[in-house]
């Protein structure tokens, strides 16, 4: 919606209309923004949320050198995910266990077997671990962090990762804008600290000194 408004912005101004260009990628970066600027004055910070703010942070699955995630739903084959558990050998392990003894292991079984896949993938790298994932048919990816992201050759080209300086916080993460145009945009500056655009912004609309002192005496901006 933001790129198509621009683009009739600029087709009102130009006469000229535009090719708009944007990805699943690109927009899940884009919702990045908060938790890059957190990452930028990490005080406390504590990691992504995967659903709701009283959540604890998403981990995923620890491996030798990083976190990965999968899920076992939408497999084609019903046996997938009992082959995984075979497959790091805790199936014997899990079939112990009274509350799996004796029934297929399927999808809705993963969050109670996620100790047990923990154990397992601690031995293995990621890669090691996706790539057994990807044989299966299960849906996986590396779980990135604010710093990884910034190294993902992927990402790193959509260009939506970007440094800015900030007058008073120094280098601060952003996001690039999540749409292509013909006519590219470009993040410029920093977020504007309070008030500090304040005289630009009043006298591009048409208020002269005096009324902005006057705004400013009364307490209406800063």
């Amino acid at each position: 919606m933001q790129a198509i408004l621009a683009a009739l912005l600029w087709r009102r101004r130009s006469g000229e209309g535009q090719y708009v260009e944007t990805s699943y990628l690109r927009a899940m970066i884009a919702t990045q923004q908060n938790y890059l600027a957190a990452h930028s004055d990490p005080d406390d910070f504590s990691g992504p949320f995967y659903d709701a703010h009283l959540r604890p942070p998403i981990r995923g699955y620890p491996t030798k050198d990083r976190n990965i995630e999968f899920t076992a739903s939408y497999a084609r084959d019903p046996r997938a995910f009992e082959l995984l558990l075979e497959r790091v050998g805790i199936l014997d392990e899990v079939r112990a266990d009274p509350q799996f003894a004796d029934r297929e292991l399927v999808a809705d079984d993963q969050a109670a077997l996620q100790p047990y896949l923990d154990r397992a993938f601690l031995d293995r790298s990621s890669e090691e671990v996706l790539q057994l994932l990807e044989e299966l048919g299960l849906m996986c990816a590396p779980v990135h962090d604010y710093d990884s992201m910034f190294h993902d050759e992927g990402i790193l080209e959509q260009d939506m990762l970007l440094t800015v300086e900030h007058p008073t916080r120094g280098e601060v993460k952003t996001v690039g804008l999540p749409w292509k145009l013909d006519t590219p945009g470009a993040v410029r500056l920093a977020p504007p600290t309070l008030g500090e655009h304040s005289d630009a912004i009043l006298t591009e609309i048409g208020y002269d000194e005096q009324r902005i002192a006057t705004l400013r005496a009364d307490g209406v901006v800063r």
